[in-house]
């Protein structure tokens, strides 16, 4: 079973486990305000007790940086692992709560490469990153009833780190939308990438990262599921502008970027803009858009739910400067601003809190409810390639 916490053990430090040095878990350069171990060193009752990554030097340079700030105190156990065999084999029989694994898809999520299922069999409770996996979502379902049933067995929680889910604006939307207590018309949502500052190769290579809907608007994907329903798969349909095309030229890529790209096949190379549309189950209409043209760092990110005599719209929820606005059928317009959210520390604090109390109830994105959106973004990338190709 997974380790349990007892009343008098509740109050003890949650030891912890990052697999992964990267970006999503200690922050960096990079776009983007992820970085799950600033926000956890923020809260009571935490030790890193290993890190886990098979860039070694990398690993220490981020123990390094970690001991030597003023939370320190944190890191004085942790140790660095090369691999997850190293890691779970010198480690068994200590107690690791729970692990934190950030890494390209390419990474898990495949019998494969089974590290988050590898963590759940040893009784490690698990935070995921998005996307679930790499593979095809046929090859994938065996994964997942295998990782299910480990769950079950060992008694895990798993949470998947769909974050907008935990977001004050998403939570706003739903209530109204529930005291509507009608039936969602349309759904529209738009994913706008900031490229010009994309240093990582992994995410230009489709073979490596999933390709844009997989790996980025999967996160507006999501949302579609969780305000307004599932999807008739069958009716999704897909366009993309792809990076062979006149309209596909990007021009401020970083100089190593735009060598890694253009060495790349044809069939590697993310498109630059893709469009997808399709029916919900309930007859709603959905669309979705996803573009990389936007220079700097800001990215921009809507949804917005149209219902009989009410209109909602989220834009950025990423960021501090979101907002909600809500057009009510008396002509009446509402606007809803969250400055000092951070949903993405709410999914944490909500992880560690299921992991305390072995209690699943406040992650908002099961494993098993996020493989309906892994399935979701696979369906419209396989749908782009089949159109381009016919």
């Amino acid at each position: 079973m997974a380790y349990k916490t007892t009343a008098g053990e509740r109050d003890q430090d949650l030891c912890i486990a990052f697999i992964g040095a990267g970006a999503v878990n200690f922050g960096g350069s990079e776009n983007g305000p992820w970085d799950h171990a600033s926000r956890l060193e923020s809260m009571d009752g935490v030790r890193v007790v290993a890190i886990v990554d098979p860039v070694v030097d990398k690993a220490k340079q981020v123990l390094e940086t970690r001991l030597s700030s003023i939370t320190a105190h944190i890191y004085r156990q942790c140790v660095v692992y090369s691999s997850i065999d190293t890691f779970l084999s010198e480690t068994e029989g200590e107690r690791i709560d729970a692990v934190f694994i950030g890494v390209p898809p390419l990474s898990h999520g495949s019998l494969r490469h089974p590290l988050e299922l590898r963590c759940i069999q040893r009784g490690i409770h698990a935070f995921i990153e998005k996307p679930l996996s790499l593979i095809p979502f046929s090859e994938f379902e065996e994964y997942l009833e295998t990782l299910e049933t480990a769950r079950r067995e060992r008694g895990c929680c798993v949470s998947v780190g769909y974050v907008f889910r935990y977001h004050s604006g998403v939570k706003k939307m739903r209530e109204l939308m529930a005291a509507r207590s009608g039936v969602v018309m349309a759904y529209k949502c738009q994913y706008y990438c900031s490229y010009s500052r994309m240093v990582q190769p992994f995410f230009w290579d489709i073979s490596l990262s999933g390709g844009p809907v997989v790996e980025q608007a999967t996160h507006v994907c999501d949302l579609a599921r969780y305000l307004v329903g599932e999807i008739e798969l069958d009716s999704v349909r897909s366009h993309v502008v792809s990076a062979d095309e006149p309209a596909g030229q990007l021009v401020a890529k970083q100089p190593n970027i735009h060598d890694v790209d253009l060495a790349l096949s044809p069939s590697k190379r993310i498109p630059r803009v893709t469009a997808s549309h399709w029916k919900f189950r309930n007859g709603a209409v959905g669309s979705m858009l996803h573009t990389i043209a936007l220079h700097g760092r800001r990215y921009e990110v809507e949804v917005e739910v149209i219902m009989d005599g009410l209109r909602l719209t989220l834009t950025d929820p990423h960021s501090s400067e979101c907002e909600l606005r809500v057009r009510f059928d008396d002509d009446r317009v509402a606007l809803y601003k969250f400055p000092s959210e951070d949903p993405y520390k709410a999914e944490l604090s909500a992880f560690l809190r299921a992991v305390r109390t072995n209690n699943s109830e406040g992650i908002a994105s099961s494993y098993l409810d996020a493989a309906k959106t892994y399935k979701f973004t696979k369906v419209i990338s396989d749908s782009a390639l089949t159109t381009k190709t016919n």
